[in-house]
């Protein structure tokens, strides 16, 4: 592992003559490098930027993995980790602490990062996690401080080639962490016009963006996935996502879309489900002032905000056939009106669609149409649901501990081990949304094997009763539900995974009183 610390602040355009002797540096590279820092330049928060950082220096150095990660030194907790990897491997936050004995640190299998200046003697130093994967493990290893009391580690893993990186590499990366410290600094003292000032400040804590890093799992199916996710987000491929309720379907769409040549525009969200029939239109499309009763202004639609971005329609399969021979029409040249207008307004929209419906069965039935199926199903990336992966569970538990005892900032070194066998043995039917429901509810409940009962009764709330008769089991369950929420109508469709309006309907259909 190669780790470079110091000071950052050298002579920029120097070494950029440098560069343009082609007889020392390759040009492409530095072509390359100059497009990465105008998107760098163009962020606005440190988030962003971590995601465009991770994204570029992936493409520009065809590395295995890379990662941008950013502590609070005040308390040494993560603030923030992006990350990408090439292979389907999962990541594990490493741990970053203060070292007055460097020599102890590193046989404990501590490395280097950068001295520290606060304390004379002192050496901040940083632990890769035990179940790290070997093939993840470092190769470069950059800090740069961001305010007094902010530390930014951008971390590179073995070229896909399986060459050692170059002097020219080593070089451009040092330029692009000097932007880098520049753009995210907030005590630089810049003459030309800075982008907006970022400090560590402006971070919620432990939020992470929801790339790769959070499809968890070292399963055949999720390796799949990921892999997968690699070769289509590029491109603009229409993808539909199918799989049961609480898989990770939004997800997986949000790794694709930050993923993607569109992802410094925000991806744009439609619950099909959660809309009333007559709103879908106007949601979608928009409509003019006065066009229908409560049209009381102009509203533009998603598809007017998801111009030059990413629409992600879930569960479509709720559309009605008149919506969706809209959704048709749009989807093959871009245009359409707003409910109520005359002018035809264009669209450059990437679009992702996810269900828990089979499709398939919805055409043989009318209910939806063909044409628009195979608009919607250029790829199509099934979720596996958490029975036909449970090798993943025990990491998945592992995650959400950690993230929930981080959260609620308890001071828990791991899951209790009664707790955490009878989790371990559990089949999880509502999949990884009952997954983090039980062991959020475990961490607020104080981590303690007495609330196994408790846990024990949340679980067979989930479970379905002995019956031949899908319909009567569906029947039954929405009973069960709606007793255990006090008839809440809202919460069972919460507990459920299904909108309200889903839920009235069954109800009536069910004639459940």
């Amino acid at each position: 592992m190669f780790s470079c610390y110091g000071d950052y602040n050298f002579n920029i355009q120097g070494y950029i003559k440098d560069v343009e002797n082609p007889s020392q540096h390759n040009s492409t590279l530095l072509a390359e490098l100059a497009e990465v820092a105008e998107q760098i330049c163009k962020t606005g928060d440190l988030g962003t930027i971590a995601s465009a950082t991770v994204c570029a220096v992936a493409r520009l150095f065809s590395c295995h993995s890379v990662s941008f990660s950013a502590f609070d030194l005040l308390t040494f907790q993560p603030i923030l980790d992006e990350h990408l990897h090439a292979s389907a491997t999962t990541h594990y936050m490493p741990r970053l602490e203060r070292s007055h004995d460097l020599s102890a640190s590193l046989s404990a299998g501590a490395e280097v990062i950068t001295v520290a200046d606060d304390q004379p003697d002192a050496y901040f130093v940083i632990y890769e996690p035990e179940m790290q994967p070997l093939s993840d493990s470092c190769e470069l290893r950059i800090p740069f401080f961001v305010d007094p009391h902010g530390l930014c580690v951008l971390t590179l893993g073995k070229k896909e080639s399986g060459t050692d990186y170059t002097a020219d590499e080593i070089n451009a990366l040092r330029v692009l962490v000097s932007l880098l410290n520049r753009c995210c600094n907030r005590e630089r003292a810049d003459t030309a016009p800075p982008p907006e000032k970022i400090s560590l400040a402006d971070v919620e804590p432990y939020k992470r963006s929801e790339t790769y890093s959070q499809i968890l799992g070292q399963s055949q199916p999720i390796q799949s996935i990921q892999k997968l996710i690699a070769k289509i987000a590029p491109t603009d491929a229409a993808v539909l996502i199918t799989g049961e309720s609480g898989t990770g379907k939004e997800l997986v769409a949000r790794a694709i879309h930050q993923s993607s040549l569109r992802r410094n525009s925000p991806m744009v969200i439609v619950n099909c489900a959660a809309l009333p029939e007559n709103l879908v239109e106007s949601e979608l499309f928009g409509h003019e002032r006065g066009a229908f009763t409560g049209a009381l202004a102009q509203k533009k639609g998603k598809f007017e905000f998801a111009h030059q971005s990413t629409l992600f329609l879930d569960e479509i399969g709720d559309l009605s056939l008149a919506v969706q021979a809209k959704l048709l029409r749009v989807l093959q040249d871009g245009t359409f009106q707003r409910i109520g207008g005359q002018q035809s307004l264009y669209s450059d929209v990437r679009l992702l669609a996810a269900t828990n419906k089979d499709l398939t069965g919805a055409i043989a039935r009318g209910e939806f149409r063909e044409d628009l199926y195979y608009r919607i199903n250029v790829v199509q990336i099934a979720m596996p649901p958490l029975r036909d992966r449970t090798e993943d569970i025990p990491l998945l538990i592992h995650h959400y501990f950690n993230f929930y005892a981080q959260k609620y900032q308890k001071d828990f070194k791991g899951m209790h081990p009664q707790l955490l066998g009878w989790m371990r043995a559990y089949s999880f039917p509502g999949n990884i949304r009952e997954l983090k429901n039980l062991v959020e509810r475990a961490v607020i409940m104080g981590n303690d094997p007495a609330i196994l009962p408790s846990l024990t009764r949340m679980a067979s709330a989930m479970s379905l009763p002995a019956s031949n008769n899908l319909t009567e089991l569906e029947r039954q369950h929405i009973r069960m539900i709606l007793e255990q929420t006090g008839h809440n109508k809202s919460a069972a469709a919460r507990q459920l995974g299904i909108a309200r309006k889903t839920l009235r309907e069954k109800i009536a259909r069910y004639h459940i009183e």
